[in-house]
């Protein structure tokens, strides 16, 4: 599709990125082989603290997420490493994991900080008081940007500092720049009244009384400045004093993550000459090697297959690719460094580009305009399909390919009867994303969308980018944005007009996506046949069901490096597996603390459920979110629980669409929609099951004998079977 020009140049970028050594390019995240610590290997050598098995690097930090922010359990690394193999990289993509996923950003305070220029910080304090002060200043500073636990931190402020301290610094939240010295200089004045390391335990523990799912994540890095002067010893009582206090008070169990970083020796030097501290902490260590071949081939192989999607068609490529693949680093030492390989090959390879496509564009689509207007249709038709259906008032219009910026564009149109109701952008790459070209996307939504993406309050607008490939790591800051990744050799739809009926539709629907948290081995077998996803992994998956999305599979399912994460994304992108949940909750919001405890219960006994909706605000947007709910048969059955404070106004919405799916269901596909009235316990007389509810059997948790609980959880599966 070279006939279609566009000024773009994200591969150059790229390079630039590469060559410059710059600390942490996502781009080029390979997933490094971890082994276990005393088997003299060549590669990364670390134990899992979950005792589970690990073979990749990235699998170590997602197990490492899991056991503190879902096991609540105090995680401690040391990464020992030579200069340039990739320690800084490694801790800010943890901190990348961390911001991407929901599951983790929307409960996680994340302080990051290099001990080398705290050290350059020339005043009167000891090493301990300026430490502190780092970490409970940017603690506190975190917090006051967060609205639900704002409050403890203008508490802790006016604890220590009194009202008129306090307030000083609360004037100061919107700028971290003023916030943060004007605690350090407030703190320096009444550090003598006070133990750091309690303050810092008394805010976890204020926080853990109020959100008891957030969790606080330190990630210092540069540990040999501190360890190379005065501050040795300083430095390693602190962190003696708080892994005992940790141990002794707390048992471990404490929501907090801290990863330290140095070079090898300095870490040797820490840890080896205290017993006591080694034996807390020696399996804790993740010893990072320089770099690896294979790991050295992977990089290598993203930077030419981006050179190959974005240059491929041109008269001269395999004049260039030929030089590209005769690059040779011969030098012994060129080799012995992550950082200096990615260095000197991106360099070699950037010289190589800007000789023969600096002048060029980059292709964006493997095909011809009719091709790509066709997958752009199928795509704005499936997400529209509701409104589409509706042929008299719905019309969408697309627009010609023809002279466009594949970078970001306006694609298509809605419209209800003459006027646009929403739009669908898209923008198109002929290699695997880019993260510059996903920030450019991303900053030109913003500019034609600047409150969200939901457009006036019926249709949704799209958004995608059309790629071969997409990183993990990548898909999750798209999805953040509600953007999706379309792959273009993997996209299918089910066209509706080959199906006599709605009823039959639906039907095909259903068959052609394996609910995970309900599949029996040989379906999974058979789904992965294609992919060297093997019976280890299979059963691994099984046995850890229930899982809400595919996130929490990643979270929980060990072995699931980069590669094979990326074929099961694939077969949830084709829709050859989901994941539904077995009941919707529905609930009195005056109930919700106890709702929330059966729910944690249902799902210990392997039931997935929704309890969210009634955290929406009212009107449309809650009615379109229960509609889409119905629309996608996404949970199975409605749990609807009754107790002495009565049916709530937003139960008895759910309550009404609930019975209305049920004779919908009826209807269409000659088969119940289960609806579970569940009556808590009550020390007092039994609420009353409501007259619409009374044809349906419930559950009464008054009664001990058998388990109620038991019951619900065994009939919620036998409905999702």
């Amino acid at each position: 599709m070279n006939e279609i020009p566009e000024n773009s140049q994200f591969i150059e970028g790229f390079l630039r990125d590469v060559s410059g050594g710059k600390d942490f390019i996502p781009d080029i995240w390979v997933d490094r082989t971890v082994q276990s610590q005393g088997t003299g290997s060549e590669f990364t050598t670390a134990n899992s603290l979950s005792r589970q098995s690990i073979s990749t690097l990235e699998g170590l930090l997602v197990d490492d997420l899991n056991y503190c922010f879902n096991k609540g359990i105090f995680t401690f690394r040391f990464i020992a490493a030579v200069a340039g193999s990739g320690k800084t990289s490694l801790l800010h993509y943890l901190q990348e994991l961390i911001r991407v996923s929901p599951r983790y950003s929307k409960k996680a305070i994340v302080v990051y900080f290099d001990l080398s220029k705290l050290l350059s910080v020339s005043n009167s304090q000891s090493f301990g008081i300026k430490f502190y002060s780092k970490i409970l200043a940017e603690t506190l500073w975190k917090m006051l940007c967060i609205s639900d636990i704002r409050g403890v931190a203008t508490s802790v402020l006016k604890e220590l500092f009194g009202n008129d301290g306090a307030q000083i610094l609360i004037d100061a939240e919107r700028f971290e720049m003023v916030f943060q010295p004007r605690f350090n200089r407030s703190f320096a004045d009444i550090s003598s009244n006070y133990q750091p390391q309690e303050v810092l335990f008394h805010i976890i523990s204020l926080i853990s009384e109020m959100r008891s799912e957030y969790t606080f994540v330190y990630l210092v890095d540069e540990l040999d400045d501190a360890l190379k002067g005065d501050e040795h010893g300083q430095l390693k009582s602190i962190f003696k004093s708080l892994l005992n206090d940790i141990y002794r008070e707390y048992k471990d169990e404490i929501r907090l993550m801290m990863y330290l970083a140095g070079t090898s020796e300095i870490v040797k030097k820490f840890i080896g000459s205290d017993r006591a501290l080694e034996r807390r902490v020696s399996q804790s260590v993740v010893n990072l090697v320089a770099g690896h071949k294979n790991e050295f081939e992977g990089i290598k192989n993203k930077i030419n297959q981006r050179i190959r999607g974005a240059y491929g068609t041109y008269d001269r490529f395999e004049e260039a690719y030929r030089e590209i693949e005769s690059i040779r680093l011969d030098n012994p030492d060129s080799k012995k460094f992550l950082s200096d390989f990615c260095r000197d090959y991106a360099g070699i390879v950037r010289e190589i580009y800007g000789r023969y496509f600096e002048d060029k564009s980059e292709r964006f689509f493997e095909g011809t305009p009719n091709e790509l207007s066709t997958l752009i249709k199928e795509i704005c038709e499936q997400v529209w399909r509701v409104y589409i259906r509706d042929s008299n008032n719905y019309e969408i219009k697309f627009e010609s390919l023809r002279a466009k910026d594949h970078t970001f564009n306006c694609y298509a149109k809605l419209f209800k009867n003459g006027h646009c109701v929403a739009s669908a952008y898209g923008g198109a790459r002929n290699y695997e994303i880019l993260s510059r070209y996903a920030d450019e996307f991303t900053k030109r939504l913003e500019l034609v969308e600047p409150q969200g993406m939901n457009s006036s309050g019926q249709a949704n607008n799209i958004a995608f980018i059309i790629a071969p490939d997409c990183s993990p790591l990548l898909q999750e800051k798209l999805k953040l944005n509600q953007i999706q990744w379309v792959n273009p050799l993997e996209f299918k739809i089910v066209p509706e007009e080959n199906h006599e009926t709605e009823a039959e539709s639906t039907k095909v629907l259903e068959q052609s996506s394996l609910d995970i948290n309900t599949a029996k081995y040989e379906e999974l077998v058979r789904i992965f046949s294609d992919t060297y996803i093997g019976p280890g992994i299979i059963n691994d998956i099984l046995s850890k069901v229930p899982y809400k999305d595919l996130d929490e599979l990643f979270e929980k399912v060990s072995n699931l490096g980069q590669s094979r994460r990326s074929k099961i994304q694939e077969k949830y992108n084709q829709r050859l597996i989901c994941f539904k949940f077995g009941a919707f909750l529905s609930y009195n919001r005056k109930d919700k603390k106890r709702v929330e405890k059966i729910a944690e219960q249902l799902y210990q006994q392997g039931v997935a459920v929704w309890m969210d909706v009634n955290e929406l605000q009212p009107g449309e947007v809650w009615q379109q979110r229960l509609e889409e709910f119905i629309e996608s048969d996404i949970f199975r059955t409605a749990v609807v629980f009754i107790s002495k404070n009565n049916i709530g106004p937003w139960q008895r919405r759910e309550i009404d669409a609930f019975i209305r799916k049920d004779i919908s269901t009826q209807s269409r596909l000659n088969k119940n929609y289960p609806i579970i009235p569940v009556i808590l316990r009550s020390r007092g007389e039994r609420p009353l099951v409501p007259p619409n509810l009374q044809g349906y059997g419930w559950v009464d948790l008054n009664n001990r004998n058998p388990d109620p609980l038991k019951a619900l959880s065994e009939t919620i599966k036998r409905y999702s079977a």
